[in-house]
């Protein structure tokens, strides 16, 4: 199975790309490498010159997040790749990670969707595996010291914990997108991402519809990467209003009340609670 490899970036720092490139060169797997330059201008051309990617797009109007990886993917798809790679600029020690869940999506026909666990600088598990947003976990991940909040948080962090797990891996109903292999026929399947969406929530909204159509998005427990999450919208201002106006977006599409995802999220709390009897 050829591995398509999608970057979309946007004033990326120079470093941090060609690092994200050497390290993609290194994938010993058959693969196809393609960026999207949604920045002013195309500085990293050269970049992608030296290390002899796919394709390099440069486009001086900013499409999103979303809509770059959309056009990634018909590119794929034109290089016959049966696998796309999501991958953000700032992922680190991911080579050999990527070699294993690519042989896990070729020998595993039920898994259309699949994560590692993701460490950020320190080593420490981030939280990527995600229930499916509605305004209940919504207010929950902004008030984290409520007491449901604090209690669904330690349900999920007792699946990453596992010393021994009983299986590679574990369905999971939502992920955050910064490291997600996805099958090919799947995301054209599904549209790919909703680019409704110019950044934040596109990636919760394109796993929640991965694991709609039939329950295929897996987290690997045995696969780990590191990523240097930025959190930007924490410190930036108008990030903030960006990623307030997706939220926004995606509650008009799915609805403040969503019965949807909380029947989904009550099965899948008690999936993690009793995950070692209802191992697949």
């Amino acid at each position: 199975m050829i591995l398509g490899i999608s970057i979309v970036v946007y004033n990326e720092n120079e470093v941090t790309f060609a690092n994200c490139l050497k390290l993609c060169k290194e994938i010993k797997s058959s693969k196809k490498i393609f960026v999207y330059d949604n920045s002013p201008k195309p500085k990293l051309r050269v970049l992608a010159e030296k290390y002899k990617i796919t394709s390099y797009t440069h486009n001086k109007k900013n499409i999103g997040f979303g809509a770059g990886h959309n056009k990634n993917f018909n590119l794929s798809l034109k290089e016959k790749c049966g696998a796309f790679l999501i991958l953000n600029c700032d992922a680190s020690n991911f080579v050999k990670t990527i070699s294993k869940m690519l042989q896990l999506l070729t020998n595993n026909s039920d898994v259309d969707g699949l994560v590692p666990i993701i460490l950020d600088d320190h080593n420490k598990i981030t939280d990527n595996v995600r229930l499916v947003m509605n305004f209940q976990n919504f207010l929950i991940r902004i008030f984290k010291f409520l007491i449901t909040g604090k209690r669904v948080i330690q349900e999920m962090q007792k699946i990453y914990e596992c010393k021994k797990p009983k299986t590679k891996l574990i369905k999971i109903p939502c992920a955050a997108g910064c490291f997600l292999l996805v099958r090919s026929s799947i995301f054209k399947n599904i549209g790919g991402f909703d680019e409704n969406f110019f950044l934040y929530c596109e990636d919760l909204d394109l796993t929640r519809r991965i694991s709609n159509a039939r329950e295929g998005l897996y987290l690997d427990l045995n696969s780990k990467i590191n990523h240097h999450g930025r959190r930007s919208s924490h410190s930036n201002q108008i990030l903030f209003f960006i990623h307030i106006y997706s939220v926004i977006k995606y509650f008009k599409k799915w609805g403040i009340l969503d019965l949807e995802a909380s029947k989904t999220n009550a099965k899948w709390i008690n999936y993690i609670k009793t995950f070692s009897s209802k191992i697949l």
